[in-house]
């Protein structure tokens, strides 16, 4: 995947048979473009295990960096590709202290779907906006973000464009599902109660919740704690099939949902109301919520216990609004 590290060092017209002077690693990266998508691939490799990527890899010998790209594309995904042209580079310094050179390589999508063909290196692919990628991004991709990097993408009349994040964002907002209950809990040992309107705030939480003021039960600051989204489908699921009943509010989630896939919302940002939020992991359930409640709720709960998100943008989270990707702007509220 994009930047292995190879020992050679290679340019547009030059091949791999010069080394770096300071030893410094040089890896190539892929920017596969289909219509106005990016392929990208969660990444198993150990460095940079649970990133997204693009593919590439190392230079071999006497291969030119275009060529390189077009193998490392094969070999990786099984697509083929055409009109390779170097886009950008990026110095990229670990935090285990290891750095490389990553050159980037921009083709065009010609034939086949993408195949996990090097399962050790790459768990699945999948073709994404570049204004809205999948997260965490590999370092040397988001380090090529920041550069203000945006593909070329050609129209169909064989025009080339540049897919900015303006026009990206201009695409409609695609309505995913419905917030059907909010709950907060002052202090972790307080129940939840129900509110029909709350005020969101970035790297905080929600205004009233225990988290939000550094009271509630976990206290672990690499795990997101803003907000809390479970499907009411999940609760309906335990009635239904395992006889377990909850009380509304009692998953402990801050956000009822319904008609939305939430595990589709990890690495991706979307609405909720007029606020926006980006998915992280998936929100398990643990022996203290099966403790509180007094149910056996780990078994039945696994993988459908909710979504841990992160606030990008402030504001107030209603009951009624609309949860929808993110696209050119917060959904309208239905009328009530």
């Amino acid at each position: 995947m994009a930047a292995q590290v190879s020992e050679d060092k290679a340019s547009t017209s030059a091949r791999s048979d010069r080394v770096e002077p300071d030893g410094q690693a040089i890896g190539v990266g892929v920017i596969a473009v289909r219509d106005s998508r990016v392929l990208f691939g969660l990444r198993r490799s150990p460095q940079g295990a649970g990133t997204w990527s693009c593919p590439g890899g190392r230079l071999e010998r006497n291969e030119t960096v275009e060529a390189c790209a077009l193998r490392e594309l094969w070999e990786e995904a099984g697509i083929e590709a055409t009109n390779p042209q170097v886009v950008g580079e990026t110095d990229d310094l670990f935090p285990t202290g290891l750095r490389f050179r990553t050159i980037f390589v921009q083709v065009n999508w010609t034939r086949g779907e993408p195949v996990v063909r090097e399962p050790q290196a790459c768990a699945r692919w999948g073709w994404f906006r570049w204004a809205d990628p999948p997260k965490p991004l590999f370092l040397p991709v988001a380090n090529l973000r920041t550069t203000g990097f945006h593909p070329v993408i050609r129209s169909p009349s064989g025009a080339e464009q540049v897919q900015s994040s303006v026009e990206t964002a201009r695409s409609a907002t695609v309505s995913l599902g419905v917030v059907e209950a909010i709950h907060i809990a002052s202090t972790a040992a307080a129940p939840p109660r129900p509110v029909e309107i709350v005020r969101a705030i970035p790297q905080v939480g929600l205004e009233g919740d225990r988290y939000a003021s550094g009271t509630g039960h976990f206290r672990d600051k690499r795990v997101s704690r803003d907000l809390t989204l479970v499907e009411a489908e999940a609760i309906e699921h335990l009635a239904k099939d395992h006889r377990i009943e909850l009380a509304p509010g009692e998953t402990r989630r801050n956000i009822t949902t319904r008609h939305v896939r939430l595990e589709d919302l990890i690495g991706r940002r979307f609405w909720v109301g007029e606020v926006l939020c980006e998915g992280t992991r998936l929100c398990e359930p643990c022996q203290y919520l099966a403790d509180v409640t007094g149910k056996p709720l780990l078994r039945p709960l696994t993988h459908r216990g909710g979504l841990r998100a992160d606030i990008v943008r402030g504001g107030h989270i209603r009951r009624g609004d609309r949860v929808a990707g993110h696209g050119d702007g917060p959904p309208r509220r239905e009328q009530q």
